[in-house]
């Protein structure tokens, strides 16, 4: 069974937006935000066919991302040599990519997000979808009903502000606490730059995105 990990998404504004895995890692390594690749043979899709990659953080890495709050606690390596353990891996901070996706990836935290209606605008708390007794929320299909207007909405058209979005490209920031780990506004800039589209960030407690 994979494991849930807290996160902070990274992703472009314009959810159509496509970056090969390795063109979106070049970017990422001219920024210093990312390192070595860890080889841990974890991921791996239902076809058999390698997923995604993750990496040590680079050496730019905490000029990047700010850890609000009194004494947080990040570690960037393992207690001992696990890096191939999947309990080990929820235990630092590491950097994941997606492999490529051929449409549209959506994460939300549903303990934690509340649907924006794209046709009324009025917001729906989601935790109700996690045990499946969420009557307006399919998961499964990727369908919002909102309980306010009744309009049936695909999750990718729906405003999750800080916990929720969808794109064809992103990245994670992997063992990091929701609003403790904030990127840089230079950050988001040169990402903005480099790629030429905006930049947003968002956070979920769930699977690695694309990850099999």
């Amino acid at each position: 069974m994979p494991e849930r990990f807290r996160q902070m998404i990274l992703c472009p504004e314009r959810v159509d937006f496509l970056m090969t895995p390795t063109e979106l890692e070049a970017v990422l390594r001219q920024v210093g935000l990312i390192g070595a690749g860890i080889e841990t043979g974890i991921e791996t899709r239902t076809d058999n066919s390698p997923g995604g990659q993750r990496y040590w953080v680079g050496e730019h890495f905490l000029q990047h991302i700010s850890f609000m709050g009194c004494a947080p606690a990040v570690e960037f390596a393992p207690p001992d040599d696990a890096s191939s353990n999947e309990a080990a891996q929820s235990q630092y901070t590491f950097i994941y990519l997606p492999e490529l996706s051929n449409e549209l990836l959506w994460q939300a935290d549903l303990m934690m997000a509340k649907a924006g209606c794209p046709a009324c605008k009025k917001r729906t708390p989601c935790s109700d979808a996690l045990d499946g007794s969420d009557e307006y929320f399919d998961t499964a299909k990727g369908l919002f009903t909102c309980p306010h207007c009744r309009q049936q909405s695909s999750v990718c058209d729906v405003d999750w502000r800080e916990f929720g979005g969808c794109a064809r490209t992103m990245f994670s920031i992997v063992n990091v606490y929701p609003k403790e780990a904030i990127p840089s506004g230079n950050l988001i800039n040169q990402l903005s730059t480099l790629t030429n589209v905006a930049w947003r960030y968002f956070y979920i407690n769930g699977f690695l995105p694309n990850a099999g």
